[in-house]
């Protein structure tokens, strides 16, 4: 059965809900004229709608034909975008918008709400391998698509065009494999199968063409595939992974098929190898079988005293922006705009159109293209670059390592040039540069101003002034454009990668970074990679830093993401109509209430006040002592073998007053002997935590979020039976493998999935945010407090003061420069820290940290 048969026969049983609306078909072809002549009887179709304006008749059978801005919600109830399937994505395009702005539903033949479904798979994230499972928990099936998501043509030889995989590809297949899942591979017709099945033999995703003629299955006109597997594999549900929103996350959802859209990956170039015979090339850097060796400083240094003239790449060299990649600079651009969320979409793609199709656009010419392409009048379209504009001057942070080179060459007296392949024009590259302190004290020479980039005779413009070629010097980032093209050009040339290239070089950065994020996160991630892989003569690898280099790495990387985030979400989640005060635990504490600290100062409405807290089990554990209900829960805590010294420590009763247990005697009959005095003892410290309570000014009928890192639901419990007010818990982790009693009343803001890093890891967060205090023993008279013996040795605390440092560093750094974002979600924090965290880190440094237990 053909597509278009199998279309018209489904159409009236998907659409019956319509037959009473007012129906617009979008699209003047053939699905749109079929559909009218079958059940124009049956449904109300009131017009066709040309999204293109190529339909020149005015009426079609009748009906009026209308151009996308004449659609309105006034003469219609639904669009049906009937010639998606044919003309592509410029369909959808052009009508989504125009349904969001008159609030009309836009469905395609399929009976989908297409509006829905884009915003859904458009929007998804990274998923880390315990997120899958969960996703996948009730599925047979796993169906990848092959081309695209699973492999890219490598057409850098056109005598020898192969297929290459994605290698976070091969891993996830591994994973559902391994997990007991049966993986499919579907694929266009842009291969042939051939092709194909041997990609998936060499790459050891199936052992031969045998193990694949249930496995394979090609999409064509007369067969949509996803039908053909579920008759193969009747009664098992399927999952599908691919990269289109129309054949990957539409189609196999009108087959009942859940699917998720690996986004777009970007692909690497092979390693360029320049001519032999040519001696101006960087194989001085790159030797034979070498791909990333670095020259030292003292190196650099050495050529730059060699030189009569140093040039100087601009981006990612000398300059920065706190974003991965320079296209993330526009969604952050379109946040400051006042538009629909559908109309900002439309410019960050318009934006990233323009650059890809038109390199050589310069920044007026950009924007001219947008407002033609969007129908911007000339306010919104200067109001858009001014936005970007604003975005680039926010972003963009000096690259020190590299600026202390450009100053080593002025303090030498060498000519500065600064070369750039951009459309910001000279004079703007100048202001970003004093932005960020680079002195001025050369030419900058950009492509748009000279229309010529490095490929293609910019290097050539600077040879024009005089120096010997073999007297100029180059220092860049990139290979080809940087380093090859001005060796090419007779000049010496460097390469200092930038901080993406030298993140992505590692291979649990790599998958991370290719993943789609939103706004929030990329200024997370650009921060993180601006701090720690900035530097281009520092080690990427945790085995060759030193002690406080991985300390501060670990503090970067790991810690301050996901602890930001942790306290972000409290500011998302919770107003000060839930709650009169955050009670910040001790001592767990203490680092994340002077983070929140400063995202409420930073806040633009009224947020809930916190305070430090103290508690611990062993304090609190003392004020129930005498609660039978929870006598064991206080007992298992404790290692203490000695029965005498038990008393003293949990119950709080002198050894002077206790006696050994007699022969014979269990331990829970030898405790309840001492019950008078455990319930006297007990009733002191209610009374002094009490105390301590009104010193704190927490009110007995108050409301209070309680924060702690881990919830086991001890010491929460304790309290709620001795604090006489509403306590509900917002907890870092669930830790669910070992937490016997965690009360109803909690949050988490890492569920079971990704918490699993964190349960094998979690004594170096915890670590990292304990404060420089011993732990609290019990309260004193009056509300006091008494301390535990130190057990920390100074060295300990010193490295931990260190990571405090660094963190508060960072997350003050980020919120100052954009303030409490709300769009960084717990998962994205959990796989930032688990892509950069060494298995171990110096035992000394990450020790329990506690004070002496029971």
């Amino acid at each position: 059965m053909r597509e278009r048969e199998y279309v018209l026969r489904h159409f009236e049983s998907r659409l019956s809900w319509a037959k009473d609306q007012r129906i617009l078909l979008c699209g003047t072809e053939t699905y749109s004229r079929q559909i009218y002549n079958a059940f124009h009887t049956k449904f109300r179709f009131v017009g066709f709608v040309s999204p293109d304006g190529t339909c020149r008749e005015r009426k079609l059978f009748g009906v009026p034909v209308i151009l996308p801005d004449q659609v309105s919600s006034k003469n219609a109830d639904l669009v049906l975008l009937s010639e998606h399937k044919l003309t592509g994505e410029p369909d959808y395009v052009r009508i989504a918008p125009v349904c969001v702005r008159e609030g009309l539903p836009l469905y395609d033949m399929y009976g989908i709400d297409e509006l829905k479904v884009h915003l859904e798979l458009e929007h998804s994230g990274y998923v880390s391998p315990p997120l899958w499972l969960r996703k996948t928990k009730d599925r047979d099936i796993i169906t990848i698509c092959a081309m695209d998501t699973l492999f890219w043509i490598d057409r850098s030889d056109p005598e020898n065009e192969k297929l290459v995989p994605f290698e976070e590809i091969i891993g996830l297949i591994r994973f559902f494999e391994n997990n007991g899942k049966t993986v499919v591979y579907v694929s266009r017709n842009i291969v042939t199968r051939e092709e194909l099945e041997e990609a998936l033999i060499r790459t050891g995703l199936a052992k031969d063409t045998e193990d694949l003629k249930k496995r394979l299955f090609f999409r064509r006109g007369e067969d949509l595939g996803f039908r053909t597997i579920q008759s193969l594999y009747p009664g098992q549900k399927l999952f599908h992974i691919g990269s289109s929103v129309w054949n990957d996350g539409i189609i196999p959802r009108f087959y009942g098929i859940d699917t998720y859209l690996n986004p777009k990956l970007e692909f690497r170039l092979p390693e360029v190898k320049p001519p032999e015979e040519d001696p101006h090339t960087f194989r001085n850097i790159h030797g034979k079988g070498e791909t990333d060796r670095i020259p030292n400083r003292d190196q650099i240094l050495a050529k730059i005293d060699a030189a009569e003239m140093v040039s100087f790449d601009v981006f990612d060299t000398l300059l920065e922006r706190l974003v991965p990649r320079p296209n993330d600079v526009f969604p952050y651009a379109a946040e400051d705009l006042p538009w629909p969320d559908y109309k900002r979409k439309t410019f960050v793609e318009k934006r990233n159109q323009v650059s890809l199709e038109h390199p050589e656009y310069d920044f007026d010419q950009l924007y001219d293209w947008i407002a033609a392409e969007m129908n911007l009048c000339p306010e919104e379209r200067d109001l858009a670059k001014q936005s970007e504009w604003e975005a680039e001057k926010h972003l963009v942070v000096p690259r020190e390592p590299v600026k202390d080179l450009l100053n080593y060459a002025i303090e030498k007296e060498k000519q500065i040039v600064f070369v750039s392949d951009m459309y910001l024009s000279s004079c703007k590259i100048r202001e970003l540069m004093h932005i960020a302190g680079i002195p001025d004290c050369g030419d900058i020479y950009v492509s748009c101003e000279n229309n010529a980039g490095k490929r293609n005779g910019l290097f050539e413009r600077i040879a024009a002034l005089g120096v010997p070629r073999e007297k100029i010097l180059h220092i860049g980032d990139d290979r080809e454009s940087d380093c090859v093209s001005a060796s090419r050009s007779g000049f010496e040339s460097l390469r200092v990668p930038s901080a993406y290239d030298s993140a992505f070089s590692i291979h649990a950065w790599n998958a991370l970074l290719r993943q789609k994020r939103s706004v929030g996160e990329s200024l997370i991630l650009g921060s993180v990679l601006h701090r720690v892989f900035s530097h281009p003569f520092r080690a990427k690898n945790y085995s060759d830093l030193s002690l406080e280099d991985r300390l501060g790495r670990y503090a970067v990387s790991a810690a301050s993401p996901i602890l930001l985030g942790y306290l972000l979400s409290i500011h998302t989640r919770y107003s000060v109509n839930d709650y009169d005060r955050i009670l910040f635990s001790s001592r767990d504490g203490w680092l994340p209430l002077k983070i929140y600290n400063k995202i409420r100062e930073l806040s633009e409405y009224p947020t809930i006040p916190g305070s430090y807290f103290y508690t611990s089990r062993r304090a609190v554990g003392r004020c129930v002592a005498d609660d039978l209900s929870l006598r064991d829960r206080i007992l298992e805590k404790t290692g203490i073998v000695d029965d005498q010294q038990l008393l003293a420590s949990v119950f709080g009763i002198p050894e002077s007053l206790t006696k050994k247990r007699g022969e014979g005697q269990s331990r829970k009959d030898y405790i309840a002997s001492y019950e008078p005095l455990i319930h006297e003892q007990a009733e002191l410290s209610r009374q002094r935590f009490k105390a301590y309570c009104e010193k704190e000014e927490i009110q007995k009928d108050g409301r209070y979020l309680y924060m702690d890192f881990v919830s086991e639901g001890t010491c929460q419990a304790f309290l709620e039976r001795v604090l006489e007010a509403e306590l509900h818990g917002y907890y870092f982790l669930y830790p669910y493998l070992y937490a016997k009693y965690v009360p109803a009343n909690t949050d988490f803001f890492l569920e079971v999935e990704e918490a699993d890093l964190f349960l094998r890891n979690y004594i170096e967060m915890e670590a990292v945010m304990t404060s420089g205090e011993p732990s609290l023993s019990e309260y004193g008279p009056g509300g006091g407090l008494i301390f535990c013996e130190e057990n920390r040795i100074e060295e300990e605390i010193r490295q931990m003061r260190y990571m405090h440092e660094q963190i508060l560093a960072f997350c003050c750094d980020f919120l100052d420069r954009f303030g409490p974002r709300r769009d960084i979600s717990p998962a994205f924090c959990a796989d930032l820290y688990a892509v950069d965290i060494p298995h171990q880190i110096e035992h000394q440094v990450f020790d329990d940290w506690t004070g002496k237990e029971w």
